[in-house]
């Protein structure tokens, strides 16, 4: 564990980091009176408790991260966060399966605009 935890408490603090991004689309919501305002409220708090949580493990474990440990947190960094952002649309469309979410919330936060949805236009702002 105290060659792991080091990696966990910045991959922690990346994903409590992430998590408040989410309060963008949350304000939408708020202010568009959308249906996807629970689903960034339950999104948020998973996120920011995980990263908290992964950030709290690794806190007493303090060493120099070598690069390896580099390559394994880029790792996890580029399928960890996508993962916590696929939550909104699994929570508001729960039969939009985990595999087109997760397709999704790699092309919003790559900025690709390759889509698997249909009926863009039907979506609340916020998750839009």
């Amino acid at each position: 564990m105290h060659r792991l935890a080091p990696i966990l408490h910045v991959l922690g603090l990346v994903i409590l980091i992430f998590s408040f991004t989410m309060l963008a689309p949350l304000v939408t919501a708020l202010i568009a009176h959308d249906a996807a305002q629970h689903a960034f409220d339950e999104s948020f708090a998973v996120t920011l408790a995980a990263g908290l949580a992964l950030w709290l493990v690794g806190l007493r474990w303090r060493r120099e991260l070598k690069v390896r440990d580099g390559f394994l947190l880029v790792l996890l960094v580029w399928t960890g966060l996508p993962a916590f952002a696929t939550l909104p649309f699994l929570i508001y469309a729960p039969e939009m399966g985990f595999t087109d979410a997760y397709f999704e919330t790699i092309s919003a936060l790559t900025t690709t605009g390759a889509t698997v949805m249909s009926g863009l236009d039907t979506l609340p702002p916020s998750l839009n």
